[in-house]
């Protein structure tokens, strides 16, 4: 190794004092940890393209988890955020032909690769990746369900932020 190429550590010292947030180090921190947990409980993680097909639920319980779910199920019109929607019409797809599932999974990923997108708003990003993570590593119907309210827990925090920021840009203008 010559004096010119980095090591783990310098890289990590030069994100550190590039100006990355102590809130969004944590935040990494807790999305690592739950994939840690999860490392543990299941003895593996694959971000590999394997594509679940959730099993039939042959239990009641399991069913009646899937059903509260669709209950709960939000209204693609009453969200202005072009990615709220899709996220929301994302949901209704999984629920509805489970054997989306993976092409959902990718979609989920290519949205969640990046935290910058989601400026200061970590809570939205967090609750994709964990909808991401939970469709690649959970082939139950419950699994399914449990990734679509994340989804749309994503899609009412992006486009709560979204009002608030259009709301404070206009009350900005109507001052000047």
């Amino acid at each position: 190794m010559t004096d010119r190429e980095p090591t783990k550590q310098s890289r990590f010292s030069e994100r550190l004092t590039k100006g990355l947030s102590m809130a969004r180090w944590i935040s990494l921190a807790v999305l690592a940890s739950i994939i840690a947990i999860q490392y543990v409980q299941y003895g593996e993680i694959s971000f590999g393209d394997r594509g679940f097909v959730p099993e039939l639920a042959e239990d009641e319980d399991v069913q009646a988890v899937v059903d509260e779910v669709v209950s709960q199920a939000p209204d693609v019109n009453r969200y202005s955020n072009a990615t709220s929607i899709k996220l929301v019409e994302m949901g209704h797809q999984l629920l509805d032909e489970p054997r989306y599932r993976a092409y959902i999974a990718k979609q989920l990923h290519a949205l969640s690769t990046d935290p910058e997108l989601f400026g200061d708003d970590m809570t939205a990003y967090l609750a994709l990746r964990m909808a991401y993570w939970q469709l690649r590593h959970d082939p139950q119907l419950e699994g399914s369900a449990e990734a679509a309210l994340l989804m749309w827990q994503a899609a009412e925090q992006i486009d709560r932020v979204g009002r608030y920021r259009t709301a404070r840009i206009e009350t900005a203008e109507r001052i000047r």
